[in-house]
């Protein structure tokens, strides 16, 4: 496995079958599971800085979870569920300058961050 990137699908046409994506985050092999975060969104809707807001979205908004390949997860909590929650140990070694690469900068805390659960969050587009 590479990396795998998730896009939750809202607002589907019926007709069309176009709908609002969004990116949730990808998985990447020996690495813990990384958000895509939103603020400050023009539209009003809530800001999604952390696994519990990822939760409440998804109870609350209708829509469609699938992978980069368009294979629909069923059960979008379930998914959030089941991540491995990073260790101590796990989030000091992403963050770390030896795994990010020695050409990577160190993260910037206004758009890069670890959530309650540990999760890393980044503010801004990334594939």
């Amino acid at each position: 496995m590479g990396t795998i990137n998730y896009y939750y699908h809202t607002d589907l046409c019926d007709s069309c079958k176009r709908s609002n994506e969004l990116h949730v985050g990808k998985l990447s092999k020996d690495w813990t599971f990384h958000f895509r975060a939103y603020r400050d969104q023009v539209d009003g809707s809530p800001d999604i800085v952390s696994l519990a807001d990822w939760e409440r979205f998804f109870k609350t908004t209708p829509g469609t979870l699938t992978d980069e390949s368009g294979r629909v997860i069923e059960d979008p909590l379930k998914f959030l569920a089941n991540l491995e929650r990073p260790t101590p140990a796990q989030q000091q070694d992403e963050d770390s300058s030896e795994r990010r690469g020695s050409w990577a900068p160190a993260p910037d805390p206004k758009t890069e961050w670890r959530d309650p659960d540990g999760f890393a969050f980044c503010d801004g587009e990334f594939s």
